[in-house]
């Protein structure tokens, strides 16, 4: 064993597999790599230690976040900082062999570090990285083939009528395939959504009033007009249930402050004409915004707001505007034909 003095410095990148069932924790890997480190003469400081949050998958690097911060810190100085990469398997640098190659290629020959597994030890040379590139091979058929048993797996329970998508808002999920239940406290925020635009209010003012009554959708974000047509044409408040294509009429409780309105509500969103990029009259900055009209070009009246009032006359406030086309619209017309 290395004495103190000539202790070098290493790191270790840990990833939690979620389908492996003889995966160790985090704190497991970790044990069993300073255990390997000590042994072979380096230290672990604890900032080269890189850990994923749980669930992280191995197949695409670039939604590996500690990943990439090890890459960066490993590329920011020559030499890299540190001296060995330690792992508790191969498959947990990547289950990708392609971007395994690409980033052993840069730890190794750009910043001299060397990789290596715990619990797969082989020898140095062109036969140990041969054996290497068989275990690469063999865990990305094993993710690939893994991915697709999973998709089978979800498209049969899906065929049995098993819920397994994400919840609506106002549902929570409570396992094993079983039907979603409502959660009353977000349920609200539901039907407030379906009665507001029903009555008469558009998308835009539906998720503003929303908002100001503090309501949030289910990752806590504010509602825009986007989310309040998601909403309200999602089936799903009526019972049907879709995953990846396949529907079914699903046994979660529907609620008739919903489901008496839906059909009606859908019948409105397709007879709303809404040409593109034509903004609602509630996201407007003046009310009379799209209502004056020119009647020798057609054009519509534009109202900006300006705290210069060099860039906005008296005249072209749009009140005062209106005050002048009411009492002579010949020479409010007129006046408006010398200032274009």
């Amino acid at each position: 064993m290395a004495t103190p003095s000539t202790l070098e410095i290493g790191a270790a990148y840990v990833r939690v597999s979620t389908d492996d069932q003889t995966e160790l924790s985090p704190d497991a890997q970790i044990r069993v790599i300073m255990d390997a480190a000590k042994a072979d003469g380096f230290i672990l400081p604890k900032e080269y230690i890189f850990i994923e949050k749980k669930g992280i998958s191995g197949r695409k690097a670039d939604n590996r976040p500690e990943f990439q911060r090890m890459i960066a810190i490993a590329k920011s100085q020559k030499p890299a900082p540190f001296k060995r990469l330690y792992l508790w398997k191969f498959s947990r640098f990547a289950r990708n062999q392609e971007e395994s190659t690409f980033y052993k290629g840069i730890l190794r020959k750009k910043c001299g570090v060397e990789i290596k597994s715990v619990s797969e030890p082989i020898m140095e040379g062109m036969f140990g990285r041969l054996i290497e590139t068989i275990i690469e091979w063999f865990d990305e058929y094993y993710s690939i083939n893994l991915s697709g048993e999973v998709l089978r797996g979800m498209t049969e329970k899906a065929l049995r009528e098993g819920y397994q998508t994400t919840p609506s808002l106002g549902y929570k999920a409570v396992g094993e395939g079983k039907p979603f239940i409502i959660d009353e406290k977000s349920y609200t925020i539901v039907e407030y959504i379906f009665q507001t635009y029903y009555n008469g209010k558009d998308m835009t003012a539906t998720a503003r009033t929303a908002n100001a009554r503090g309501y949030r959708t289910r990752r806590g974000n504010l509602f825009d007009r986007r989310t309040v047509f998601r909403i309200l044409t999602n089936r799903f408040y009526i019972g049907e249930v879709t995953w990846n294509g396949i529907t079914f009429h699903g046994t979660h409780e529907v609620r008739s402050s919903v489901t008496s309105i839906f059909d009606d509500i859908q019948n409105k969103i397709v007879s709303e004409y809404r040409p593109q990029r034509r903004r609602e009259a509630s996201s407007n900055a003046h009310w009379l915004s799209g209502i004056l009209k020119c009647s020798v070009c057609g054009s519509s009246l534009g109202y900006n707001r300006s705290n210069d009032k060099k860039k906005r006359p008296d005249f072209f406030n749009a009140g005062n505007m209106l005050k002048a086309f009411t009492k002579d619209p010949v020479a409010w017309r007129c006046i408006w034909l010398k200032r274009r």
